[in-house]
């Protein structure tokens, strides 16, 4: 999956996505295929994974995030992305007082 990133993020995005999820590389890996809606099987081939092996680590992943379904994980993802995003542009809106 390497390179792949959902077309709507940049590379950047997508780093600070991870990172405010403390994702680590490989449920990183999962997070890419899952928003695809890539299947199990599918992941695992790209990865080089069995699908027992991916299955556990998507599992991992749900309860680390505290969620039980991909359309949660997607949901969370996005609200994270857009609270990044409405961060950022807050940031680049704030006016310095010139007499600070």
């Amino acid at each position: 999956m390497g390179s792949r990133v959902p077309d709507m993020l940049s590379d950047v995005e997508w780093g600070r996505l991870v990172a405010a999820l403390r994702l680590s590389p490989r449920e990183d890996d999962m997070l890419r295929g899952m928003f695809y809606d890539e299947r199990v099987d599918s992941i695992a081939r790209t990865l080089g994974l069995s699908k027992h092996t991916v299955r556990t680590y998507r599992d991992r992943l749900y309860r680390k995030l505290g969620i039980g379904t991909c359309a949660q994980l997607l949901a969370l993802a996005f609200s994270v992305h857009l609270q990044l995003a409405i961060s950022r542009q807050a940031d680049t809106r704030r006016v310095v007082d010139p007499l600070e």
